[in-house]
């Protein structure tokens, strides 16, 4: 093997060695700037999944509080039997017709609203039910049971606006993930794919100019000068780069 061979040899090691060298540094880099985003982007998902949850538990304890209040409002209409229970009921229920006054309307009459000619028909009392007992007794369980609809309307109305904060903590969380990921797979390649467009095109440029140069210097050996320079311009490439 002549000295040049040699040379061409060392020549060429040296700049794949050199190019490796500085490509492993390079994707170490990119690897610890894609962690350090990575770690920038965390606490901005921690706090959108710590919200989500405050919301999932504010929900939780909103439906434990209708289901008590429903569940009381079932063991109330299981009570009620007679007529003044269930005028009781009604008149909680509905509001008051004047200012310290309890209203049953619909239910029964006042005497001084009657004629007359029916006020001798009935017993003396300041008011008459104009419904039966079980009558009245259905009503007052009819409006426990609508207000009992209402509570888990209202229960609902609630959650559903918490809901929505969810909803927007979830995407919150999923767009910083997302970007985790982006930022982990760039990194992976070795940077973005202009990032990568641009190193392979540097590298080629300068590998090209380099093996010209040596073919160009060498013209008893062409062949040696162009691969020499095609290996120095490689290494000059990611020395550059470094």
């Amino acid at each position: 093997m002549t000295a040049r061979e040699k040379w061409l040899i060392a020549a060429i090691v040296a700049g794949v060695l050199a190019f490796c060298g500085v490509e492993w540094r390079q994707d170490h880099e990119a690897r610890a700037q894609a962690e350090s985003k990575i770690a920038a982007l965390q606490p901005a998902v921690d706090a959108a999944k710590s919200d989500s949850a405050a919301k999932q538990k504010q929900i939780d304890d909103n439906n434990a509080k209708s289901a008590a209040r429903e569940a009381a409002i079932d063991r109330q209409s299981a009570q009620i039997y007679t007529t003044l229970q269930a005028l009781a009921v009604i008149n909680r229920n509905q509001p008051q017709a004047q200012p310290g006054a309890p209203s049953t309307a619909g239910v029964s009459a006042q005497k001084s609203d009657l004629s007359a000619a029916v006020q001798k028909e009935l017993p003396d009392a300041p008011s008459y039910s104009i419904f039966t007992q079980d009558q009245t007794v259905a009503i007052a369980k009819g409006q426990e049971s609508c207000a009992k609809t209402q509570d888990a309307l209202g229960n609902c109305q609630t959650n559903l606006a918490l809901q929505a904060g969810q909803l927007g903590d979830a995407k919150t969380a999923l767009a910083g993930t997302t970007k985790q990921r982006d930022d982990a797979q760039a990194a992976l390649k070795g940077g973005t794919f202009f990032q990568r467009v641009r190193h392979a095109g540097e590298c080629l440029l300068t590998s090209s100019v380099g093996a010209a140069a040596g073919a160009a210097l060498d013209k008893k050996h062409p062949g040696s000068g162009a691969a020499i320079g095609g290996a120095a311009g490689a290494a000059t490439c990611s020395v550059w780069r470094w």
